[in-house]
């Protein structure tokens, strides 16, 4: 059932307060995505259903909206939240902003904000992975998702912080007479996605093009970021791949999707913003002083600006029985279509593990026969430090069913022809029928040798703030750039999805000489361990001897502060994980918090210092 609506156009017009939606001053509207991504599927038991009697449309010449009542204004107030320190004995009152679900038909609904005599309406579940937004953390402005921490402002609908790459769909507001109304066409309640406006591709001989090298998310989100900020000269991206840009982060929770639903985009985006991606092209060599890209079928390409997103390889194991079958490598979709076909009810060992095969060793017990993760280490996720990788060890064993080895490696792989045995270094016997390794990686820039571009020993790409190298014009991002300020603490490198995109939005504004400030970036870096999520957020790498944690796995609430000089520079999360996103925003804004604080505050609550 439905309330009556407001039907006298003119009054709305004359007597209403326009709040919220205004059009973005530019000669690009924004682009609303329509599909399967943007039905609303889920009725959340929380959400309040609003009683309307009578749907009354309002049709003008130009479209038809209709005005749909949403609440009154005395249904969603602003609350007041006092908190006490004992340290001090003083009393702060901040005001909160209040945001209520509201269902406007079965099954759809939108989320209304009030921040003091401001209302907004956004769609209820998130553009980028569509978890309900009522769950996440609304900062101000800026309304986080849980659990990957994307970021839209409320005013806008606009992503305003990575990951992600769609903003969400929002409504404009009206208020009469102490109720409030959105307006809008009935097929957009079912839309949660929208683009940021972007230029298109204006053919001209003037420059010559931006060619980017590589298909992962940092060269994509430079090459949306270009058109996003009016750049109109032509943009090539060239890919080893022969797939368009996927979430390969997927992988590890999905080994066997398939590969179309690991599409970002599909190719009608590309054609639409003049994005020439050519897939199954390999660069053999780049003539830095002519500004020339070789292609390995004889062709080249003449640049204006050159950006290296080619990411990393994995490096192979060298111990006897390394080129068994069965010895698989995971990196890419055909990589976990293999895997997963392969592991059903057999023995699947790990030989070492980055946090993502630690989530694949979760996915596989569900139906392998046995999972067990051999470790040469102590700790099976450094970053995390040692109360951490205590209870992540525990709730592996204990939960997911998956065994841990810690300080034992592998010696041997034995077998006829496939994986049979090991031997670890404690010589011990084991049985197995699987070996997934991982042994580092190295960054894929061997056709930069001859250019004297600086890299690391393992072929990383040496970049500043900017992401420029040390030729002009040529930039690094992502996996295969390297950069003291960011990423590296003894050399123990974090790949971050939420990273990577930031860098490519840092390249594409120099490209554009609108710097960024890369100092003004937190990494964001999140892997899943079963069916639980594990935020970590640093400005600087694991100081593990000056920490406190709280909580356990087991309760779904644990955390561990990292600090130096008693502040906290960073934080690890499992479960429940809104700290970490609020003390993502605190570093972001440079706001302090003290370990005196951490030691008082043992609700683990922050976003008083956000307000």
């Amino acid at each position: 059932m439905y309330r009556q609506l407001i039907v006298n156009y003119t009054s709305i017009q004359n007597e209403s307060t326009d709040l919220v939606g205004k059009k973005h001053k530019s000669t690009i509207s924004d682009d609303i995505i329509f599909g399967e991504g943007n039905l609303i599927k889920k009725k959340n038991d929380s959400t309040e259903t609003v009683d309307q009697s009578e749907s009354a449309s309002v049709s003008s010449e130009e479209n038809d909206l209709q005005y749909i009542f949403i609440l009154n204004e005395t249904e969603i107030t602003n609350e007041r939240l006092v908190f006490y320190y004992d340290t001090s004995n003083v009393y702060s009152t901040f005001f909160l902003i209040s945001m209520k679900e509201i269902n406007v038909k079965k099954d759809i609904s939108i989320i209304v904000i009030k921040q003091k005599d401001n209302y907004y309406a956004i769609a209820s579940k998130c553009a980028n992975c569509n978890s309900p937004l009522i769950q996440g953390a609304l900062l101000k402005y800026r309304l986080y998702c849980i659990p990957y921490g994307t970021c839209y402002d409320i005013r806008t609908g606009y992503l305003d912080g990575y990951p992600g790459i769609y903003s969400q769909n929002m409504f404009k507001t009206i208020v009469k007479n102490g109720k409030v109304f959105i307006v809008t066409k009935p097929e957009m309640l079912t839309v949660n996605r929208k683009e940021r406006p972007m230029v298109k591709y204006t053919f001209q001989l003037i420059n010559n093009p931006t060619i980017i090298v590589g298909s992962g998310i940092s060269a994509l989100t430079c090459a949306e970021v270009l058109r996003q900020n009016g750049y109109k000269d032509q943009i090539i991206l060239l890919t080893k791949d022969n797939t368009l840009p996927i979430y390969r982060y997927l992988l590890s929770t999905n080994p066997d999707i398939n590969e179309e639903d690991l599409l970002i985009r599909d190719r009608t985006f590309y054609e639409n913003y003049g994005i020439d991606i050519r897939l199954n092209i390999k660069i053999t060599k780049v003539d830095v002083t002519d500004k020339v890209v070789y292609i390995d079928d004889g062709k080249s390409l003449t640049y204006s600006n050159l950006v290296i997103a080619t990411g990393t390889a994995l490096k192979q194991i060298v111990i006897p029985g390394a080129t068994l079958e069965n010895v698989l490598y995971f990196k890419n979709p055909n990589d976990g279509k293999l895997i997963y076909e392969n592991a059903k009810k057999k023995h699947i060992s790990f030989y070492n593990c980055t946090p993502h095969t630690i989530t694949l060793s979760t996915t596989l017990k569900k139906i392998a026969k046995t999972v067990t993760i051999y470790s040469k280490e102590n700790l099976l996720f450094k970053q995390g430090g040692t109360k951490f990788n205590e209870e992540l060890v525990n709730y592996l064993e204990n939960v997911c069913d998956v065994s841990v080895r810690l300080n034992n490696s592998i010696r041997c792989i034995e077998g006829e022809g496939k994986v049979k045995d090991l031997i670890l270094s404690n010589g011990i016997c084991a049985v197995s029928n699987m070996v997934i390794p991982s042994n580092g990686e190295m960054a894929c820039s061997s056709f930069m040798l001859g250019s004297k571009m600086k890299v690391t020993p393992d072929n990383y790409i040496e970049v500043d703030e900017n992401m420029k190298t040390n030729i002009p014009n040529i930039y690094a991002i992502g996996d295969c750039s390297y950069n003291n300020s960011k990423k590296y603490n003894n050399n123990v490198y974090v790949n971050s999805w939420q990273f990577s995109q930031v860098e490519g939005k840092i390249c594409a504004m120099n490209i554009l000489n609108k710097k960024v400030d890369i100092n003004s970036e937190i990494p964001f870096f999140w892997f899943h361990v079963g069916d639980e999520i594990v935020v970590y957020v640093h400005r600087i790498e694991n100081i593990d001897d000056d920490t406190i944690s709280r909580g356990s796995f087991e309760t779904k609430d644990f955390i561990t502060y990292f600090f130096d000089n008693d502040i906290v520079v960073g934080v690890i999360c499992f479960g429940n994980i809104t700290p970490a996103i609020q003390i993502f925003e605190c570093l972001k804004r440079n706001i302090n918090i003290t370990k005196l604080e951490v030691e008082v505050m043992t609700g683990n609550f922050w976003n008083y210092k956000l307000i």
